[in-house]
């Protein structure tokens, strides 16, 4: 919900995190203490990661002391672009996308997260006795089992024309949902906002909805597809009528429900009951508003409005009447459903509970599976949507949730769910899941998962089966290896005790940094972080004293293998632990360090210091300057922000000298200023972006004072130093001869 840092929802909440404290309370400062709390953090992507940090951080002015130059933006860019190129190939390496968030995680997420996955709990000490003692105990999961299914040479070749068809823009463009975009300005006089912005993510909706549907069941994508080729029909015949009516909050209501994190199917029914022809609430236009040109993203003026319906219309049609001559029944994807729902799904070995959850993405699939369920089996089925999830909700808890402090009730052996009960819901009176299609977020994987694997669940095991789409359509929309792909990320960033998808995830906790550990071990800084709580409890004396040591220790150890060096080193917030092997220095994470900082008691060091310590000392410390000031370590060659902003803090500089005054109109641009350069608040830029044609001198100051007091505060921020001093400072380093 608040990864578009454009939404009203987004803006709000970064000015109530950044805002100041009203009442201070038992912690000193103005500034809020901010937590995050999420099952699942990363959604899809590096900038959703980035987004989150914006909430309490500045973009270029971040207090993370493993970011360079504590620039967010500049350390975030190279990620993101290089994970837009790696997540659309095909296949995908995992071990480069795990590479862009093994980096995230040491430079950014350490420092920041607190992070337990179940492993954790079970192999430390002090948790493991608590769980014991409150009587929690976890199933197992099973590693996730693959369903596909094979279409005949005339389903595979209607499949592949009908992709080919729907993914070309040339054939199908969606005309019917980009009216709003042809409307002349007279016309449109300022009803529909951002009017070709929103056609085309309206537009680009539909298209999905359809290749999503098509993927889901052959049930839902024939109905959607006579749907919209009606509906494109029906504009057709409007504007041949000269009248077109579109229901007038169709701008606003797009990018609403898009603030709202409605999904694409929310936003497909909530558009076509507006643009209902007999909604009361419709504006009635005439062929001659349709007449705006419009160019495509390469320039080219784009086919008239009339001319691309009668063209989608032709092809719509085309695909419409050969799927339509498909008998219901006529189905593969259920072949293979039914025959595993009686060797698989409900098989007493790994059945323990008897009951199943199922989860589709689409309403329409839900119907069918729910129909022929009912018609073909024994099985009694509960099916949930929106339209029924509170209305039904203490049924659901009766049958499915085994923490219900109720009686229990056995009506209903399956649930048959869309994402409405993906989360806040138990389901866990089931231990078996299957995803029926692949959702395009595949955090929903995860989401739906939790249901079952929970806390109070009586089965030993979890089993989990995925139907992955056919054969022909993945290797047009390459769905399979972009879902796992995104996993991979969040297993990367933050660590995962399971297989979610596919047996080709690669599982890690936070101790991967070393290839020594097996992957079923604990996060080693949870082991030091206890390590550390008995020695201090134990040890209150040598802990004090270790307190107390001054910087710049430094020991001498033996080893039997080559000479090498370790060392820990600052630079203001810039701080890394180095390793100097063959005559190469580099960083290392904290759990491979401090492995090799690990000594036994009875271990006695080495005098006196030998020449080797220094010279290699100096080599890190040489590593350490150049990438703390080497520009493609920090994704580019200078410290600029982008180029609205820069326009944009000129401008605000201008006016501060020129333009203002009253001392209040001055005062405002003064702590606006800050804000802007240090990348505060998302969307500043752009509001003040807006005032660059007002010609107003008083207007235009008293906008400012506005901003002023919507985004400043009795916080005051200071702009970045153009430079940090170099002056790296050793606080620990080690020599092994």
């Amino acid at each position: 919900k608040f990864r578009n840092h454009r939404s009203v929802q987004f803006q709000n909440l970064q000015i109530i995190c950044k805002a100041q404290r009203e009442n201070i309370g038992g912690v000193d400062g103005l500034e809020k203490k901010v937590v995050l709390i999420s099952a699942t953090p990363l959604n899809n992507k590096p900038d959703d990661i980035y987004r989150l940090l914006t909430l309490f951080q500045d973009e270029r002015n971040c207090n993370l002391p493993s970011v360079p130059e504590n620039n967010l933006q500049k350390y975030f860019y190279p990620h993101t672009q290089k994970y837009k190129e790696l997540i659309n190939q095909s296949p995908i390496v995992l071990a480069d996308i795990q590479s862009i968030f093994n980096d995230i995680r040491d430079k950014v997420i350490k420092d920041i997260t607190i992070r337990r996955t179940r492993t954790d709990l079970q192999k430390n000490e002090r948790y493991r006795k608590d769980l014991l003692e409150q009587k929690i105990y976890f199933p197992k999961v099973a590693e996730p089992f693959t369903n596909e299914y094979l279409l005949p040479p005339d389903f595979a070749n209607l499949f592949l024309d009908t992709f080919n068809t729907i993914i070309d823009k040339n054939k199908i463009d969606f005309y019917r949902y980009q009216a709003i975009a042809y409307l002349t300005d007279d016309a449109n006089n300022g009803t529909y906002q951002n009017a070709e912005t929103i056609s085309k993510s309206l537009a680009s909706i539909m298209h999905n909805q359809l290749i999503k549907r098509l993927e889901s069941s052959f049930y839902a994508f024939k109905k959607s597809l006579k749907k919209i080729t009606k509906s494109t029909g029906y504009m057709i015949d409007m504007y041949e009528n000269d009248k077109v009516h579109i229901a007038p909050d169709t701008s606003i209501s797009v990018t609403d429900m898009m603030d709202k994190g409605y999904t694409d199917e929310e936003i497909e029914f909530e558009m076509l009951k507006k643009n209902d022809e007999y909604n009361p609430r419709n504006r009635t236009f005439g062929r001659e508003d349709f007449v705006k040109e419009l160019k495509d993203k390469d320039g080219n003026i784009r086919p008239k409005f009339i001319d691309g319906l009668k063209e989608d219309f032709e092809y719509l049609t085309a695909l419409n009447d050969r799927w339509q001559a498909i008998e219901v029944n006529d189905d593969p994807k259920w072949d293979v459903f039914i025959e595993l729902l009686t060797t698989e799904y409900f098989n007493a070995a790994k059945n323990e509970l008897g009951k199943l959850v199922i989860f589709t993405e689409s309403v329409d699939t839900l119907t069918y599976l729910k129909a022929r369920l009912e018609t073909e089996t024994d099985y009694k089925v509960l099916s949930i949507t929106a339209e029924n999830r509170n209305r039904d909700f203490e049924i659901i808890r009766q049958n499915f949730d085994a923490n219900y402090e109720g009686a229990f009730k056995n009506d209903f052996d399956i649930i048959l769910t869309t994402d409405v009960l993906a989360e806040g819901i138990n389901l866990h009176r089931a231990n078996v899941i299957v995803n029926y299609d692949t959702p395009w977020n595949p955090t929903k994987l995860i989401q739906r998962l939790g249901r079952i694997n929970r806390i109070g669940s009586k089965a030993n095991f979890i089993y989990n089966y995925n139907f992955y789409p056919s054969e022909q359509g993945d290797d047009r929309i390459n769905l399979k290896n972009r879902s796992l792909g995104k996993l991979q990320s969040s297993h990367s960033a933050y660590g995962e005790d399971n297989k979610i998808y596919s047996l080709l995830e690669i599982i890690e906790q936070w101790e991967m940094f070393d290839p020594d550990r097996k992957i079923d071990e604990t996060d080693i800084r949870t082991e030091y972080l206890e390590w550390l709580r008995k020695f201090k409890e134990q040890n209150p004396e040598h802990f004090e004293a270790i307190k107390k040591m001054p910087v710049k220790v430094r020991c001498i150890r033996k080893t039997s293998n080559s000479e090498n060096s370790i060392a820990f080193v600052k630079n203001g917030a810039f701080k890394n632990i180095y390793v100097h092997n063959e005559g190469k220095s580099y960083p290392v994470p904290f759990e491979k360090a401090v492995n090799i900082f690990k000594a036994s008691k009875t271990e006695e060091g080495i005098l006196p210091v030998p020449d080797v310590h220094y010279k290699q000392i100096n080599h890190i410390i040489d590593q350490f300057e150049r990438e703390i000031t080497t520009p493609e370590m920090v994704g580019g060659k200078d410290d600029t922000s982008d180029v609205r902003t820069q326009t944009v803090v000129v401008r605000l500089s201008n006016w501060l000298a020129d333009t203002f005054s009253t001392e209040e109109g001055k005062d405002a641009a003064l702590s606006l200023l800050p804000l802007l350069k240090n990348g505060t608040y998302a969307n500043l830029t752009n509001e003040v972006y807006k005032l660059r044609n007002e010609t107003d001198a008083h207007k235009l100051e008293m906008n400012i004072i506005k901003l002023a007091q919507k985004y400043t505060s009795k916080i005051k921020r200071k702009v970045k130093e153009d430079y940090t001093p170099i002056e790296p400072k050793i606080i620990i380093s080690e020599t092994f001869v």
